[in-house]
């Protein structure tokens, strides 16, 4: 039951009262006019003038209850209806819909977690190197010189057609160029295991 207290100006009620608001019907004492005030719905009357009361309340249910076939009937009606516009129709549908039960369903999980799924994925993930190097190898192009020396260890394989008159020069390192050593390992930085030897 709504507890609203909405108020109006004689104005209001005598020109914009939309067709769903009833207006109270009780009478102020002080001066004889009429309660400007918002009826509860199903009732006559404000929450000062009486709609509060159980006796009243409980009425008001009956009547809600009694119209909702009369509802259900109109919206109906406007679902045939060709000047109803498709918006409309889809709400109508959508608040049938949730009313029969057949609204979507959403779930919220509430529960302790003993350890964080975030922190144990980044454990996984660094607590083994193999994790940080590239399961496909990627195909190294070969020089000159190590075809050449490839050539010059296996005779047979040379054709004469095969040979090729070529001259090696060194190209200047790219400054860009990153050039794996054997100091460098696929360990992870000192950082982050630190941070994991926390966690753990």
């Amino acid at each position: 039951m709504s507890r609203r207290k909405v108020t109006h100006s004689e104005e209001w009620w005598a020109t914009q009262k939309p067709a769903h608001i009833t207006r109270c019907t009780s009478l102020l004492k002080r001066d004889g006019s009429q309660c400007r005030r918002e009826a509860a719905p199903g009732t006559n009357v404000c929450n000062n003038h009486g709609a509060l009361a159980p006796a009243v309340q409980a009425a008001a249910a009956r009547r809600i209850q009694m119209s909702v076939e009369d509802a259900v009937k109109r919206l109906h009606d406007m679902l045939d209806d060709g000047n109803v516009d498709a918006r409309d129709k889809i709400k109508i549908l959508h608040d049938l819909l949730d009313r029969g039960g057949l609204a979507p369903t959403s779930k919220v999980l509430v529960g302790v977690v003993a350890e964080d799924p975030v922190e144990r994925l980044f454990q996984s993930l660094l607590a083994d190197p193999s994790n940080f190097t590239d399961p496909s190898p990627v195909p190294v192009p070969r020089s000159l010189e190590s075809l050449a020396r490839d050539r010059a260890a296996d005779p047979q394989e040379a054709d004469e057609d095969d040979v090729v008159e070529a001259e090696l020069v060194e190209e200047p390192d790219d400054p860009h160029t990153v050039r794996l050593t054997e100091s460098m390992s696929s360990r992870p930085p000192k950082h982050i295991r630190e941070a994991l030897e926390r966690l753990i």
